[in-house]
C-alpha cells in the first residue's frame, strides 16, 4: 500500500506491480536451492521500498547472504533497481522458524527516484522438506521521493 506524506492510505498507480518470481518454490531434493526474485514492474520515481514476505519454513529455509560474522542473522541479497551507491538497506532479516522475511531500502539524498523494472532484492531457499511452498508478498509499502523521509 503507498501513503501519501501524511501517512494517508493512497490509491498506486494500477500499473505499479510488486512480483515475486518464481511465485512457487518447488524442489525436490533437501538442499537444493532456488532463487527467487522480488522486484518492480512499471513503477514511476520509486525512492524506497518495504516489503514483508512468507514462506512455509517446514519446506524451505532462506540462506543467508551475508555470512560475515559481524552481519548475524539471515539476511537476503539487495537488488540493483535502486541505484545502488546511493541506497541505504534500513531492515534486512530472515526468520527462518517463522517463515518471514522483512526488508527495507532507500534511497539517500541526491538520489533520485527510479522508474522502470527491475529487481529490489533476491532471496536463495534452501529445501529442507519435500514438497512446495508459495512466497507470499504479506505487505509492501512503495514510497516515492515526496513521500519518503530521505536520509541526508
Amino acid at each position: 500500500m503507498m501513503a501519501d506524506s501524511s501517512g494517508t492510505p493512497v490509491q498506486a498507480d494500477l500499473t505499479t506491480q510488486v512480483v515475486i518470481s518464481p511465485t512457487d518454490a518447488s524442489l525436490d531434493d533437501v538442499g537444493e536451492t532456488v532463487e527467487v526474485d522480488i522486484g518492480v514492474r512499471d513503477v514511476t520515481d520509486l525512492y524506497s521500498a518495504w516489503l514483508q514476505v512468507t514462506f512455509d519454513p517446514s519446506v524451505l529455509q532462506v540462506q543467508d547472504a551475508d555470512p560475515r560474522p559481524g552481519a548475524p542473522g539471515v539476511q537476503i541479497d539487495p537488488g540493483d533497481f535502486l541505484d545502488p551507491m546511493k541506497q541505504i538497506v534500513v531492515v534486512n532479516e530472515a526468520d527462518n522458524a517463522a517463515g518471514t522475511i522483512e526488508f527495507a531500502v532507500t534511497q539517500v539524498h541526491p538520489a533520485e527516484g527510479r522508474s522502470g523494472s527491475g529487481v529490489l532484492a533476491t532471496v536463495v531457499f534452501e529445501a529442507v522438506g519435500g514438497g512446495s511452498s508459495p512466497v507470499h508478498l504479506a505487505d509492501v509499502e512503495l514510497l516515492d521521493d515526496t513521500q519518503a523521509d530521505p536520509l541526508e
